[in-house]
């Protein structure tokens, strides 16, 4: 025992309690003295009481070792998990300063210097003192990170502010360049709401595709604009040569006039009359020419007009095409965000209700699991054909996101808009739409809130998605407003 577990420093007291519980073991001992008098009277004495004395002190020691070790092992299985902990630990902090906090501090050596040491410390620290010292680095380095953090974010902030400043600079400046306004309310968008990276990366690709688009078409414009204007010089020449034919025809009918009046001889006179109606024909021939070449221009610079236009209005719709959704051709958030500002300001001006409503298509998950996106694709677009067809011109379908659509209705209060829900509702259950060769039928549920008078809008679409979850939780397929929320 004391080979095996002498450096225990509970052993001590564990050999106090070893001691306590001889007590039993010298009970099992008188026991057996009792078994080895049973046994003697049918054996010999001498040579039976060896073997069960033999047999007695065996059992003994066997008794007491077995004891020992079953309070000494726990302590052993103890130690060896507590070890593992340790390993663990260390290893997920030093996972944590490798791939967490170093990679974050590239533009700062020094930091980054002190975290490498640190977490070389943390492989080779074994001792109490040792981790000790660690941690002070570790609680210095971290609050001077803290501080670096902190002012970065502040740096973030104020480059908002001047980009802020500078895309309402510019929103002014080209408040009439459709070409500009869309890409413009892109930027004030995001940069008005909390970052997202996934945003800006989405409106980024889009913003590249309608530059890309723009660049091609702007390339055609120009060379339409300087057709164009080739048109009107050549025009310009032809009116001129005309008047110059007219004055030299001016001047010869002058001349035939003046010769006329000095002459009563016949033969001359003919003479005047066929040389006046060579240069009438040659001025007729002009005219007629130069009235051709006029008809011809002004055909072109029609067209060249014509074509501007169109080239223009591409353009305009480019623009405007970051406000749309490219599966549904709705709205999308972005232009939600437009439509929204201008249908509040109306409705504050005028005092009118303005209802909004939130739809989510019931059971779409199951919908792509079983059929596949595409047809969740054809779903989305068979709700947003059917809305379009179903509510009023001066209403707005937009996509907000995934399954969710919003829908603004101006002068429509909570009431009517159910109405007009409701009304979607079975619009929808009576037109399929096919998927991978199957009729399918989909339905909505659907929250509506009232816009109060200068509240933002995420407070109004919040409460129309907790109605519409609401919805939900009492079946689908149904309409609940926010006024069913106070109750619930």
């Amino acid at each position: 025992v004391l080979i095996n577990f002498g450096n225990d420093p509970e052993l001590a007291n564990k050999l106090t309690n070893l001691a306590k519980s001889w007590g039993s073991v010298e009970a099992d001992t008188e026991a057996a003295s009792e078994v080895q008098s049973v046994n003697s009277r049918e054996l010999s004495s001498e040579s039976s009481i060896k073997p069960v004395a033999s047999d007695t002190g065996s059992s003994l020691m066997q008794k007491v070792d077995n004891k020992l070790s079953g309070m000494l092992k726990p302590q052993e299985d103890d130690t060896k998990q507590l070890h593992e902990t340790f390993q663990i630990l260390q290893e997920v902090l030093k996972q944590t300063l490798n791939h967490g906090l170093i990679p974050r501090l590239d533009g700062y050596p020094e930091l980054r210097e002190e975290a490498y040491a640190i977490a070389l410390l943390t492989e080779k620290a074994r001792k109490l003192k040792d981790w000790q010292f660690m941690a002070k680095q570790l609680r210095a380095l971290l609050m001077r990170v803290e501080l670096v953090g902190a002012n970065e974010e502040g740096i973030k902030q104020d480059l908002l502010k001047l980009l802020k400043l500078l895309v309402s600079n510019i929103s002014e400046l080209v408040s009439d360049d459709q070409w500009l306004r869309g890409q413009v309310s892109t930027v004030q968008t995001i940069i008005s709401s909390p970052l997202d990276r996934v945003q800006i990366q989405t409106a980024e690709k889009s913003l590249k595709e309608v530059i890309h688009k723009q660049g091609l078409i702007k390339h055609s414009l120009t060379e339409a604009k300087n057709a164009f204007k080739q048109m009107i010089s050549t025009f310009l020449d032809r009116l001129k040569f005309m008047a110059d034919t007219s004055g030299n025809y001016q001047g010869k009918i002058e001349v035939y006039a003046e010769k006329l009046s000095e002459t009563d001889d016949i033969v001359k006179i003919n003479e005047l009359l066929e040389s006046l109606m060579r240069d009438t024909h040659a001025m007729q021939t002009d005219i007629v020419r130069s009235r051709e070449a006029l008809l011809h221009q002004r055909e072109e610079a029609e067209s060249s007009q014509e074509k501007i236009r169109k080239l223009q209005e591409e353009l305009t719709l480019l623009s405007e095409a970051v406000r749309i959704d490219q599966l549904t051709g709705i709205l999308n958030r972005r232009g939600l965000d437009d439509a929204f500002v201008a249908e509040a300001a109306r409705a504050s001006r005028s005092g009118s209700p303005l209802t909004v409503a939130l739809l989510d298509i019931d059971n779409f998950k199951h919908l792509n699991d079983t059929y596949g996106h595409d047809v969740g694709d054809i779903a989305l677009k068979h709700l947003a054909d059917v809305v379009k067809k179903t509510i009023r011109p001066t209403d707005v379908i937009t996509r907000l996101g995934g399954e969710e659509f919003v829908i603004l209705l101006p002068d429509t209060n909570i009431e009517e808009a159910v109405i007009t829900m409701t009304r979607l509702q079975r619009m929808l259950t009576k037109a399929y739409f096919l998927g991978n060769n199957e009729r399918l039928l989909i339905t909505f549920s659907a929250g509506v809130a009232l816009y109060r008078k200068e509240e933002e809008q995420a407070a109004v679409i919040h409460r129309a998605d907790q109605a519409m979850y609401l919805a939900k939780r009492s079946g689908k397929n149904r309409v609940m407003t926010e006024k069913e929320l106070t109750s619930e």
